[in-house]
């Protein structure tokens, strides 16, 4: 609808002789800019669809063999104040066997 009014204007303000080129110019960089806007508001869209990488699905391959095996490890674990934090302990030490 913005894209259109400006179309209207640049062809309505071409029509003056004596503020022609100063016109189009305008009318330019104002279509210019318009259509960069709506390509950028397209662009970013996508990203409010969905989730790339639920937190249901395992986050590497080591990760499903280990549910199957019953060798889970958390991915977080609350801090003394209830937080979830990272359980970067319990994942970087060897498993015990």
């Amino acid at each position: 609808m913005i894209l259109m009014q400006n179309v209207m204007h640049c062809i309505e303000s071409i029509q003056l002789p004596k503020v022609r080129a100063r016109a189009t110019m305008n009318c330019g960089r104002r279509v210019l800019i318009t259509i960069s806007i709506a390509i950028g508001g397209f662009v970013c869209m996508p990203g409010c669809q969905k989730v790339l990488f639920p937190e249901s699905e395992p986050r590497n391959q080591f990760e499903r063999s280990d549910n199957l095996r019953d060798r889970f490890t958390p991915v977080t674990e609350p801090d003394v104040f209830g937080t979830p934090k990272p359980a970067l302990r319990a994942r970087l030490s060897p498993p015990a066997s």
